[in-house]
Formats: C-alpha cells, sequence, structure tokens
C-alpha cells in the first residue's frame, strides 16, 4: 500500500449524499470520497443526516492520497479555520486540471 500524504484545500464541493457514518463528497471531476462523521465538525455529530443533504456545499481537505486503492482520507474538520474570511481570501487554490490521481 503507497500512502502519498497530501494536504489539498477543495472548495465548496458538492455533497453526494449523507449517511448515519458521514458524507460522500464529489471533490474532483469522476471522484468521490467519504468524509468519515469524526472528520465532519469540531464536536460530536451524532446524526449527520440532520445537519447535511445531497447538494450541499462545504470546504475540504484531502489529507492523504492511496495509489493503490484509489482512495482519499478527506476532512472537514481539519478545514474550519478556512472558513474564516481572511483565510478565505488568502488560501490555496485547487487547479484539478493540473490535480492527477
Amino acid at each position: 500500500m503507497t500512502m502519498v500524504l497530501m494536504v489539498r484545500v477543495c472548495r465548496n464541493v458538492a455533497v453526494a449524499s449523507v449517511m448515519p457514518f458521514g458524507c460522500i463528497v464529489d471533490f474532483a471531476p469522476g471522484k468521490s470520497g467519504l468524509v468519515h462523521v469524526s472528520e465532519l465538525d469540531v464536536g460530536r455529530t451524532a446524526d449527520p443526516t440532520a445537519i447535511w443533504k445531497a447538494g450541499d456545499k462545504i470546504d475540504v481537505k484531502i489529507l492523504e492520497y492511496d495509489k493503490a486503492s484509489g482512495r482519499c482520507k478527506l476532512s472537514r474538520y481539519s478545514g474550519f479555520r478556512l472558513n474564516c474570511p481572511r483565510a478565505m481570501s488568502s488560501g490555496p487554490k485547487v487547479s484539478f486540471s493540473k490535480f492527477r490521481f
């Protein structure tokens, strides 16, 4: 298993579906991944379906990428400081045309 450590910010990604264990998000063309319930909020999120719904937009970070399986470790919790206006204007930008999996 080859894990590549990457920290990329994906802004305004669409929530594809919400389940009791987390949210599936579409973060790049043809790529979707799970944001586990433990990575959704600072505190405990008992029921993500009560907070988010399909079509909502959230910011996520790609923390790791497993080349062998094509899976990404995603987090919304790690990106909370990105929600302040100053960080939003000066944060890193991601171009998916150069984003290789």
